[in-house]
């Protein structure tokens, strides 16, 4: 089988050999892709090798007889506009993510009077882009919707060492949607697995018992909302993980402090029923108008592929009319 093997290894080279001397120019195209391997198995093919595809002309037709005047030119200033404010919101975001995360690493060990430094930091350049360029309720670009939630994030968090309860949601006033004060109260309760767990290191029952009926609180609110497959969904799942957590310690903490946790008053309501009612009653309102956008927009995307395969056609009345 070896030998068989050599022999037809050597005739190969013999039929390539070949096929270069009796063709040359399929010399350019040796060892060079589908080709190259295509003539060596099949010295038949070798002329369709030659068989090139030919080169697309430049369009014969001046720009200024597709487009009209200065169309381009607006489109590339909205373009660098749009930018330039792309950019702008990205330093902004930057710099008040880092002055939150520090007021919430100071929250975490302590530091509130630092903590309370970075948060008014952060507020002052939201309040002046907010001044500068006011956003539309519920329209508010990713980045400063991110930059927003932090600061309810810390404001929160705060606002529980200090008060105990949640952050009310007329402290934030009209320059913060619900979704970014839901989304803020939701991380604030991530926080306070963390917290609670440092709490336990020092045989804190009380405080985790606190952490534990803000996060009850959060969570029994938060169920009544009908949250669609997006952002505030996928982060309401783990308000339960965070509840579960805090139980857990407490149970844990029964057998290092036994007797120290009974006869305590049951979970308490930590935040303002009024105020969750009116945001969840807000966004079913806001729902029920994103479902008919949804619709209508799939109405029109249906009459324009509609319009186009008309025209294709050649009916152009039905295109037009479409």
């Amino acid at each position: 089988l070896v030998s068989l093997a050599a022999a037809w290894v050597a005739l190969l080279r013999h039929v390539d050999f070949f096929v270069y001397r009796v063709f040359p120019s399929s010399s350019s195209t040796r060892g060079t892709g589908f080709r190259s391997r295509q003539t060596r198995s099949s010295p038949i093919l070798a002329s369709e090798a030659e068989q090139l595809p030919a080169v697309p002309q430049p369009l014969d037709v001046r720009p200024d007889a597709v487009l009209a005047d200065g169309d381009v030119q607006d489109l590339l200033a909205e373009l660098l506009k749009e930018q330039a404010a792309r950019d702008k919101a990205f330093d902004l975001n930057r710099h008040v993510n880092t002055l939150t995360s520090q007021a919430t690493n100071h929250l975490q060990y302590g530091s509130l009077d630092a903590a309370e430094d970075a948060i008014t930091k952060a507020q002052e350049l939201l309040s002046a882009y907010e001044t500068e360029a006011p956003h539309k309720p519920g329209c508010r670009e990713f980045l400063m919707q991110q930059a927003c939630e932090n600061l309810v994030k810390a404001r929160g968090l705060s606002w529980f060492l200090r008060y105990g309860n949640t952050l009310p949601r007329s402290e934030l006033g009209s320059s913060f949607d619900d979704e970014e004060y839901l989304a803020g109260t939701i991380a604030v309760c991530q926080e306070l697995a963390h917290y609670a767990l440092r709490r336990a290191t020092m045989l804190d029952g009380d405080s985790i018992q606190l952490a534990r009926n803000f996060v009850s609180s959060v969570k029994a609110e938060l169920l009544a909302f009908d949250f669609r497959n997006g952002p505030l969904r996928h982060k309401f799942d783990g308000v339960k993980y965070t509840e579960r957590r805090c139980e857990d310690l407490l149970y844990e903490l029964s057998f290092a402090l036994p007797g120290a946790l009974e006869g305590r008053p049951p979970a308490s309501v930590t935040l303002n029923t009024k105020e969750w009612s009116e945001m969840r009653e807000a966004y079913a309102a806001f729902d029920q108008r994103r479902e008919l956008v949804i619709k209508g927009c799939r109405d029109v995307q249906k009459a324009a592929k509609q319009a186009i395969f008309a025209a294709q056609r050649g009916d152009l009345g039905q295109s037009e009319s479409l």
